[in-house]
């Protein structure tokens, strides 16, 4: 998701494991995109998507791809990881 971010492409999120839940909330509320979240199973664990989620999903992304501040967002973000300094560089002021 952060590679279609970095070159300015709008997101829709369906998190399956990890961090992706939490990366989906960053890209949403920078306005990058959207987040599709499904309830967990009992047992707390991450279900994969499946049919029930289908209707979400085609919604979310009839939004992004509809709605121009998402793009514009995107954008923005992905502008502003391309003038980050590269990780090296940052290491490089950190260590002694």
């Amino acid at each position: 998701m952060w590679g279609a971010i970095a070159a300015g492409v709008p997101v829709v999120v369906v998190p399956a494991f990890a961090d992706q839940e939490t990366n989906g909330r960053v890209i949403a509320r920078a306005g990058a995109g959207t987040l599709v979240a499904r309830a967990p199973e009992p047992d707390g664990r991450r279900r994969p998507a499946g049919p029930t989620d289908v209707q979400a999903i085609r919604e979310a992304t009839g939004s992004v791809l509809a709605e121009p501040s998402y793009r514009a967002a995107a954008r923005q973000l992905g502008a502003e990881m391309a003038a980050a300094p590269p990780a090296e560089a940052v290491l490089d002021r950190l260590a002694p």
